[in-house]
């Protein structure tokens, strides 16, 4: 991105939301881009089961990258994605503002998850035999739309949607009905999410392609119920099987596969595991791993019936030299002993109905003063 701006002489502005973990991954590929401003806004704790490493890793370079900027909202995942999804559609603020993202709204995030999908079939099937489960633990449902785009691509495969507790996806799958309702807080909070928004990139494929039906289904789930044709549900289901899982299955899997294989799950990939042996599928299941412990340690101290300081050790045991464990290892440790900064920037919920307004004019403050900001690569 910087070389291609720098070759156009622009600039962008990069506006993403996470439930935890994408804003994080975002600000470490941006921080320091002369040409590129992040803006990243999150849900905070109390409102959230974000943990607090999985802010800090936010807020922490926040506070010392000039190009990244963190914005706290008192609501979920969901919440947050209002105002932005008004800004986005604004076409004349985008053009303005440069204003992009990066996370699976953006479609480069599923081509590049769905060579992952190639990646895995291969080093388990060199010789292109055969049928590979993948078992993929699901939000906003963008590794999953990945997947049925590698399936698209020609990929034999069959997918796994692994859910919590907040399972429009795995109602969809399983019975082609949803009725839209509150987010439950989980042990995997970033999969805390009432609207996967990559679903109806999912119901287009299913659909044959037909954007008009995909726009009623919208408009019918944000009513409140919405119910597949049939046609569309078996098209769906023939790609797709779904597990929910819950916080005790969560807890008992991280504590079971620690015991038998000495490794410590994230609660996301616990969930994949459990989804994956609920189903009974294949020994040769790929289940996707979307985290390290070290940014759960809650969850996975309370699995493994220890402290956090001492499940900190096990979860970074093997693993000190790895750069981005050590780092997150070192946030961790830190936090056990002293209170998070909170962040400088805050959507109050008392004031939920000018968010959009307020965003639009913290977006508009940071794009204009980068016009003046000095290029470099």
């Amino acid at each position: 991105l910087s070389l291609l701006l720098e070759k156009k002489q622009q600039r962008l502005t990069l506006l993403v939301g996470t439930s935890g973990d994408t804003g994080s991954s975002a600000i470490e590929a941006m921080r320091g881009k002369s040409r590129i401003e992040i803006v990243v806004l999150y849900p905070l704790p109390g409102y959230s089961a974000i943990t607090r490493v999985q802010e800090r890793q936010m807020t922490a370079v926040a506070e010392i990258a000039d190009n990244v900027h963190v914005i706290g909202v008192e609501g979920s995942s969901d919440d947050l994605d209002v105002p932005m999804e008004v800004l986005f559609r604004d076409n004349a603020f985008k053009i303005e503002h440069s204003l992009g993202t990066v996370n699976s709204v953006n479609i480069v995030r599923l081509i590049v998850q769905a060579a992952h999908y190639f990646w895995a079939y291969l080093k388990l099937n060199p010789k292109i035999e055969g049928m590979q489960e993948f078992v993929v633990p699901c939000g906003a449902a963008g590794h999953l739309s990945a997947g049925l785009l590698a399936l698209e691509l020609g990929l034999p495969a069959k997918l796994i949607a692994a859910t919590n507790a907040n399972d429009v996806l795995h109602q969809l799958i399983s019975k082609g009905a949803v009725q839209a309702g509150a987010v439950s807080r989980t042990l995997s909070p970033s999969m805390d999410i009432g609207v996967p928004y990559n679903v109806w990139r999912m119901l287009y494929v299913a659909s044959g392609r037909n954007s008009l039906a995909v726009r009623k289904w919208q408009a019918a789930f944000a009513a409140g119920t919405l119910e597949l044709p049939e046609a569309v549900h078996r098209s769906l289901a023939a790609c797709v099987r779904s597990a929910r899982v819950s916080d005790e299955e969560t807890r008992h899997t991280i504590a079971r596969v620690h015991m038998q294989c000495g490794y410590l799950l994230d609660p996301h990939s616990a969930v994949a595991v459990a989804a994956a042996t609920q189903l009974g599928a294949h020994s040769s299941a790929v289940c996707f791993g979307c985290a390290h412990a070290v940014k759960f340690l809650p969850a996975a101290a309370a699995a493994l019936g220890l402290s956090e300081s001492k499940t900190l050790s096990i979860s970074t045991s093997g693993m000190e030299a790895h750069t981005c464990v050590g780092a997150v290892a070192r946030l961790a440790r830190q936090l056990l002993e002293t209170e998070p900064s909170p962040p400088s920037i805050v959507l109050r919920r008392k004031e939920q109905s000018a968010w959009s307004t307020q965003l639009r004019l913290y977006v508009q403050n940071i794009s204009m003063k980068a016009r003046w900001k000095p290029s470099k690569l």
